[in-house]
């Protein structure tokens, strides 16, 4: 499999807030929202789950490049054992 050099988004949802020295606060993907999408696709996947589950929040999260290709590569080397 190739990655498209190009970054992608997903919708996430928020878990809670960091903790001291944690750094950002804590998000998890959406099922069902979690594939790649463009940024205009992400931006009205984010509308969706803001009206279908009002008592969550939700953000859109761009997958960069580097970070796709960080996955593959781990992806295939737990695939070759």
């Amino acid at each position: 499999m190739t990655v498209p050099l190009t970054d992608d988004w997903i919708i996430e949802r928020f878990v809670r807030l960091a903790r001291p020295g944690e750094g950002d606060d804590v998000y998890e993907p959406w099922p069902g929202y979690d594939k790649a999408m463009s940024q205009a696709e992400a931006e009205r996947a984010l509308d969706e789950c803001v009206r279908r589950w009002p008592d969550f929040e939700f953000r859109a999260h761009r997958v960069r490049v580097h970070e796709k290709i960080a996955a593959e590569v781990i992806d295939r080397a737990r695939n070759r054992k």
